[in-house]
Order: structure tokens, then sequence, then C-alpha cells
């Protein structure tokens, strides 16, 4: 497993450095490559989590988006869905950059690569596969505002190996309900991602990027939870498209307070200090929400290396 971490960060750094130069000069996309080696190489949650696996493949999602490789796109998306649903996030990113016609051809190549495997594994075992998709909406909120509003003051862990094994539990609560439901919120958010995403008028490789930005702070912003290891999937589109004063600070604030939340006071049982973390990241992320969505004014100013 230790190999395969490393080498699917090696894939990541690789796509990365690929992407960077797509948008910028040799050297500065060597020194942003440079950057996301140094924060991963010591970051624990790439080898304390498999979220590198998932990583790679959006990665190779977004490379082959940028190269118009389709195909290939829908079966990393896809891939990368299977490990963890975060891929689809580079779909509706896609909104005002491709045609209608491209966008779904993408998406159906994703979710056919999805459901011939849950189909799959339906037919071997269709009370466990059921109980892994109905395992997740039922979860309790962890490490969120929402979670600092129902009083769930722990981390996104939930179950023992023994209670995974069975698939009752999958839909039984474990915590405090909530007081806003997601559902409730969910068009919301979702009504104010295409609202965003409509008004960017630019077609090029760091508006689809800051896209992918905008779709995923307001995940994070609507979700119910948050693990810290998610932050790898922040750190890549930061110092790709973020000046890069602007970009390492930035990774560095998020690294730094996901760190300190987890492992070294959740993980001493310092419940109490989510009242602190949970609010400064909030607002870092929106920041970051509030730079994705002014950065295409100042891209001609900013970046003159773009393709």
């Amino acid at each position: 497993m230790a190999l395969v971490l490393a080498f699917a960060g090696a894939v990541t750094l690789f796509l990365f450095q690929k992407i960077a130069s797509r948008l910028y000069d040799d050297r500065v996309s060597q020194i942003r490559s440079l950057i996301l080696f140094g924060i991963l190489v010591v970051l624990p949650y790439t080898w304390w989590y498999a979220d590198l696996i998932t990583l790679a493949l959006m990665m190779a999602g977004i490379w082959s988006i940028l190269e118009k490789k389709d195909k290939f796109a829908g079966l990393w998306i896809g891939l990368g869905m299977l490990a963890k649903w975060f891929p689809v996030f580079l779909l509706p990113a896609l909104i005002r950059q491709r045609s209608l016609k491209n966008i779904f051809q993408l998406t159906s190549i994703a979710l056919v690569v999805v459901l011939i495997v849950f189909a799959i594994l339906y037919v071997v075992s269709p009370e466990m596969t059921t109980a892994s998709l109905m395992a997740q909406p039922a979860r309790s909120s962890w490490q969120t505002i929402w979670a600092l509003m129902d009083r769930n003051l722990t981390t996104g862990a939930y179950l023992t190996t023994e209670q995974r094994l069975d698939p009752v539990q999958s839909t039984i609560p474990t915590r405090n309900p909530p007081v806003v439901p997601p559902l409730l919120t969910l068009p919301i958010f979702c009504g104010i991602g295409i609202i965003l995403l409509a008004q960017q008028s630019q077609t090029s490789d760091f508006n689809y990027l800051m896209n992918i930005g905008v779709v995923w702070i307001l995940f994070l912003l609507w979700s119910p939870g948050w693990s810290s290891q998610w932050v790898l999937y922040i750190l890549p589109l930061l110092l790709l498209t973020l000046p890069l004063s602007t970009g390492v600070l930035l990774s560095l604030l998020l690294v730094t307070i996901n760190l300190i939340e987890f492992p070294f006071l959740l993980g001493r049982n310092v419940p109490a200090s989510l009242w602190v973390l949970v609010p400064i990241r909030t607002l870092m992320l929106i920041i970051m929400l509030i730079l994705w969505l002014m950065m295409p004014k100042y891209i001609p100013e900013q970046f003159q290396h773009t393709r």
C-alpha cells in the first residue's frame, strides 16, 4: 500500500508540472511543482489515508480535459469517483468552458464506468454494496460550522472495523441529528454555484481550474463534514491558479490549521478547540472563494505565460 501511495504521489506531481507548464514558463512551473512536492513530502495525510490515489486520478482527469481528450477524461473521472466521489466536481466546472454536448459525453463516460463497477459489486454482494452507498448520507456532521451547530465535537471516524462488517450499521446515526438538514441547504448552494459559474465568460485553462476551486469551496461550505486530509485536493488548485506568494501563504496556513486540528488537538482529545479552528478554516475557505471569483479579471496582467 505504501508503494501504491508513493506512486500516486509521483503521478500527482508529474501531472501537476504538466498542467503548470501550460500556464507558466519552465522556471515558474518548476518552482510551483517543487513547492507542492515540499508540502506533500512532509504532510502525514499523504500516507495516513488513501486520498493520494483519488487526487492522482483527479489530476489525470484535469490534464485530459485541458488536452481535450474527453474519453480519457471520462475514464479517469469515473475511476476517481469509485475511489472517492470528489472527482465529480470536475464536471460542473466545465460550464461555459465546453458545449453542453461535450459535457454530456464526458459525464456519460464517467457514469458508465461507475455504474458498471457498482453493478458488478451489487451482483456479488447486494447487501454490502447498498450499505456502502447508504453510509455517507447517513453520517452525522463533523468538524464544520454545521457540526458546531449540531454539537458534534468529534472527528469523522464513526464506525469500528467490526461495525463496518455489519451492513445494518450503515444507516444508524451515531451522533446528534442536524439542526439544519443538508438536503435543505443543498438547493441553495447549487443555485449559488450555477449563478457564479454562469458568469464566467472567459474560456481558458486558468478559468477552468478556478471553476473547480469555486465548486470545491461551495461543496466544503455546504458539506456537513470536513476531514483534514481533504486539504490535499485544494493545494494543487491554490498553487496552480493564484500568484505564487498568495498561493504559498494560503497553502501553508491551511496545512497548519489542519495539522493543529488533527492530529495535535483532536488526537489528544481536545474537542473544544473546534470552536476556534473551524471558524478560522471556514473564513479561509471563503477568502479562497473570493480570490477565485476575482482572479479572472486580473489574469492578463498577472500571468504572461497563459496559453
